[in-house]
């Protein structure tokens, strides 16, 4: 079974974000890779995986630097 890109409205739902947020993160850097089918926007499960590890990681780190 493939598991299919989320539509952008699926991913906020399923992460308990805004849309605003979620463009936010896309104009920052911080959020998720996409994939522009024709005129939609995809997330991937491997984008979404990476995009969890790499926030993960981001957060850590973090919270280790301000712990020192």
């Amino acid at each position: 079974m493939t598991t299919k890109a989320m539509k952008v409205p699926e991913f906020c739902a399923a992460h308990q974000i805004s849309r605003g947020t979620f463009y936010n993160w896309l104009r920052d850097g911080t959020g998720p890779k996409i994939l522009k089918v024709g005129g939609a926007t995809r997330i991937t499960p491997e984008a979404v995986a990476e995009w969890r590890a790499r926030s993960t990681r981001t957060s850590t780190t973090h919270r280790q630097h301000n712990a020192a």
